[in-house]
Parts: C-alpha cells; sequence; structure tokens
C-alpha cells in the first residue's frame, strides 16, 4: 500500500519479499518458503500486512509480511494452478482463479477464523497459538461458550 515492498515468486516454490526504500538496489527482506512447486500468483491485501500466494500444485498460502510465517494452514481446492489472487478492500475475503478458469471465495475475517478455530480445537487458543496465528492482534478468548463454562466452574 506505501509502494515500499514488492513480492516475487519463483518457479522453486519460493516467495522473496523485496525492500524497494534502500537506495539504488532493491534489499531482499524475506524469503518465505512453503511452497513445492512454481509461485504463480502474489497479492498483498490494502494494508499492506498480508501477502497471498498461489502455485502450480493447487495451494494458496497466507503470510504475515512482517514476520514471514504462514497464517494457518494452505488453502486447497482449486482445480489447476492457482494464477490469480485479489483481496477486497476490506480484507474480509480473497478471491482466487485457476488456469482452468475457476473462481473461489476465502473468508479471512478474523471472526470467521476465531470461530473455526474454536470448533477444531474445542477449547480457547493458548497464548503460543494466538500469536502464530494472530500475531497482530491482542490475545482474547477464541470459544465464548468455553469462557461461560469456565466460569461457571469457580
Amino acid at each position: 500500500s506505501d509502494g515500499a515492498r514488492l513480492a516475487s515468486g519463483s518457479r522453486d516454490g519460493t516467495v522473496i519479499l523485496w525492500d524497494l526504500w534502500r537506495g539504488e538496489t532493491a534489499k531482499i527482506l524475506l524469503k518465505l518458503t512453503g511452497h513445492n512447486s512454481a509461485v504463480e500468483s502474489l497479492a498483498f491485501n490494502v494494508e499492506g500486512n498480508r501477502l497471498a500466494s498461489g502455485s502450480e500444485e493447487r495451494k494458496i498460502i497466507l503470510w504475515d509480511v512482517n514476520t514471514g510465517q504462514a497464517l494457518g494452514g494452505t488453502f486447497t481446492g482449486a482445480a489447476s494452478s492457482v494464477t490469480s489472487l485479489a483481496f477486497t478492500m476490506d480484507g474480509t475475503q480473497l478471491y482466487s482463479g485457476d488456469a482452468r478458469g475457476q473462481m473461489m471465495i476465502w473468508d479471512m475475517s478474523i471472526d470467521s477464523w476465531l470461530n473455526l478455530a474454536c470448533q477444531a480445537a474445542s477449547r480457547n487458543l493458548t497464548q503460543s497459538e494466538w500469536q502464530r496465528y494472530f500475531p497482530d492482534q491482542d490475545y482474547r478468548s477464541t470459544c465464548e461458550e468455553n469462557e461461560v463454562k469456565a466460569l461457571s466452574q469457580n
């Protein structure tokens, strides 16, 4: 969003974040690894703190560009290579397109992710789990019903 970073994807599955404000030559900020085949599409969210990368192996990874950590698991389901990605202006959805013309819409809202985490774990996330998946968010209860149960047991 500020023009200070550029992302590039390579055939070896690496994503590189470049710093464009370091003088005459761009400097590598981070090398992101997680794909096993060519990275064919990239998209920053409006705030510039998230990057989605899509690959020939039909998967999408969401990255925290400040830490270089993958957020959550991979997004799969494309019929073929993920060739296009775009975030909505409010960042709550990610659109992907594949080489066969299939388009998918992915829910990116924190509240939806918290709900899924609660359903999967049947408990509140630990502080370390929270930091891994939501590094730029303050810790809070993941599962409201677990909070109610904990309070009623005291």
